[in-house]
């Protein structure tokens, strides 16, 4: 039971790095970063826990909560952050 449930979160840890990169990418092209990662996070069944602007860079963290049954054996929600360089919108 716990080799099942742990190949569950590395794939959910999987899907959520490829979320947290699909919306950095997002962010660092719209001229509205914030709402860009939070349409991506959403089409994807995630939240958006931070949007950071720092110099010419912006980075997007990205939280998707798991199945109670991963919390009973004592796993908790599974995030990714990802950096890109801002692009002209």
């Amino acid at each position: 039971m716990v080799g099942i449930n742990s190949i569950v979160v590395v794939q959910h840890q999987i899907d959520v790095t490829s979320i947290a990169r699909e919306a950095a990418l997002a962010a660092a092209r719209s001229a509205d970063p914030y709402a860009q990662a939070q349409r991506v996070a959403t089409a994807h069944n995630s939240n958006v826990a931070d949007v950071v602007i720092s110099g010419h860079r912006v980075t997007v963290e990205i939280q998707r909560p798991i199945s109670t049954v991963l919390r009973v054996i004592g796993m908790s929600d599974v995030n990714a952050s990802v950096t890109m360089p801002l692009e002209p919108p």
